[in-house]
C-alpha cells in the first residue's frame, strides 16, 4: 500500500513486509487458537477481537504474497479479497470500541444485544465497499498490481483515497469519539464521589466457593443465615435498579455489624429497606470482592483497549496518508525515508490488536511479575 517507489527500493520493503507481515500472522493465528480452545477468552469481546484478527490474517496474507505481475487473474482475485479486508479491519475496530462504550454507558447485557448489528456493519460495508469498487472502476480490472500487493491497480489509485482512506479517517473519528464517551462516562462517576465498579454477577462469587450469597430485592427478596461473623452489604437505589445506568455502578460499601451500617439497614423501617437492593457477602469473600474487582478490569483495561486502537489508528495510518496524498498531488516524487515509513507502518497495523488482546486479558500477570521484579531489585539494594 505504500506510494511507488523506485525499483531499487523493492527489495527492503519486501523484506520489510514478509518479517512484519509473518510476525502479524503468527500472533492474530494466536489470539484465534486462544479463543477457540481456552473457556477463559470465551467472552464477547474476545469474539469480536477474533474477528477483526481474521481480517489481520488476510491482510498479512496479502502482503506476504505481494504483486504477482504473471498472474493477473489471480491478482485481481486477491485484489478483490484486499479491498473487503482492508475495510473490515476498519469497521471491526470501530464496532471493538462501540461495544466497550456500551458496555460503560448501559452495560454487557445491552451490548450483547447489538450483536447482529456488529457482524452486519463489519461483513456488509466490507462487501459494499468492493461492489462499489467494481461499480466505479469499470469491472474487475480495477484490481491489479499496486506495486507491493494484489489491490486497486497503480493506474487507478485514485480509488484508494475514496473507497478506503476516507472511511478509515472517518471511522477514526467514530473511536475517538467512543473514547472520549467512556472516559466522560468514568469521570462523572468519580466527580460524583462515589466508588465505581463493574457489578460482577452472583454465579461468578458462587463459582469461587460454595458459601452462601443473598441477592435481595424489594419484598421478594429474602435474607439468608451468613455464617462467619460480619457481612458486607451493597445497597443500590432504586431508581438505579431498573434503569439503563450501565456497567459503570455507584454503590456504597457497609458493615452491616457497624452502627452506621446498621442504621441505615437493619434499624430502617421496611418501606426504606425495600427501596433498593443488598447482596451479601461473607468476610472469606472480601479479598474475592477485591481481586474479581480487578480481574474484570473494571474502567482500566476498557479505557486501555480503546485508547490502544485509536492510537494504532494514528500511528499505523497517518503516515501512509500524507504518503498517498503526496502522491496524487504529483508536484514531487515521495522520498524514500517516507515510503519506508509508511511500509512499516502498514505492516505492523495488524499487530495491534493482538498486542492489545495479550495485553489487556494478560495485565494482572504483567503487573504482577513487574511487582515481584520491582520488589527483589529493591531488596537487593
Amino acid at each position: 500500500m505504500p506510494p511507488t517507489a523506485p525499483s531499487e527500493n523493492l527489495l527492503p520493503i519486501q523484506t520489510i513486509f514478509q518479517t512484519l507481515g509473518s510476525l502479524s500472522l503468527a500472533l492474530n493465528f494466536s489470539l484465534v487458537l486462544c479463543v477457540s480452545f481456552n473457556k477463559r477468552f470465551h467472552k464477547p469481546i474476545s469474539y469480536l477481537q477474533t474477528c477483526l484478527a481474521w481480517c489481520d490474517i488476510i491482510q498479512s496474507l496479502v502482503c506476504l504474497i505481494g504483486p504477482l505481475p504473471n498472474n493477473p487473474m489471480l491478482c485481481t482475485i486477491i485484489g478483490a479479497v484486499a479491498q473487503f479486508a482492508f475495510n473490515a479491519v476498519t469497521f471491526w475496530s470501530f464496532c471493538v470500541s462501540l461495544y466497550c462504550y456500551i458496555t460503560v454507558e448501559y452495560r454487557p447485557t445491552v451490548a450483547n444485544r447489538y450483536w447482529w448489528f456488529y457482524h452486519a456493519y463489519s461483513w456488509g460495508l466490507s462487501a459494499l465497499s468492493v461492489a462499489i469498487l467494481l461499480w466505479v472502476g469499470d469491472g474487475p480490472t480495477v484490481f491489479g498490481d499496486a506495486t507491493y500487493e494484489c489491490w486497486i491497480s497503480s493506474e487507478k489509485k485514485e480509488f484508494r483515497i475514496w473507497l478506503f482512506y476516507v472511511e478509515l479517517w472517518f471511522h477514526f473519528f467514530l473511536i475517538l469519539l467512543s473514547f472520549w464517551g467512556i472516559y466522560r462516562k468514568i469521570r462523572a462517576v468519580q466527580a460524583a464521589g462515589l466508588e465505581s465498579q463493574i457489578l460482577p454477577k452472583a454465579d461468578e462469587f458462587l463459582e469461587e466457593s460454595p458459601s452462601p450469597i443473598t441477592l435481595e430485592i424489594g419484598n421478594e427478596g429474602r435474607r439468608d443465615t451468613v455464617s462467619n461473623g460480619k457481612s458486607l452489604v451493597l445497597l443500590l437505589p432504586e431508581s438505579r435498579i431498573n434503569s439503563r445506568v450501565g456497567s459503570v455502578v455507584d454503590f456504597k460499601v457497609l458493615d452491616i455489624n457497624t452502627p452506621t451500617a446498621t442504621a441505615e439497614t437493619s434499624g430502617t423501617p421496611r418501606s426504606r429497606r425495600i427501596s433498593g437492593q443488598s447482596i451479601l457477602f461473607p468476610p472469606s469473600h472480601r479479598a474475592t470482592i477485591t481481586t474479581i474487582g480487578k480481574k474484570r478490569v473494571l474502567h482500566f483495561k476498557l479505557i486501555l483497549r480503546s485508547s490502544l486502537i485509536a492510537i494504532g489508528f494514528l500511528v499505523s495510518w497517518t503516515p501512509p496518508t500524507v504518503a498517498r496524498i503526496w502522491d496524487m498531488i504529483g508536484t514531487s516524487p515521495v522520498p524514500d525515508w517516507l515510503i519506508i515509513w509508511v511500509t512499516v507502518c502498514f505492516a505492523s497495523s495488524g499487530l495491534w490488536n493482538a498486542g492489545v488482546f495479550f495485553l489487556t486479558w494478560y495485565w494482572e500477570d504483567i503487573t504482577s511479575f513487574f511487582s515481584i521484579l520491582t520488589q527483589k531489585v529493591s531488596e537487593k539494594e
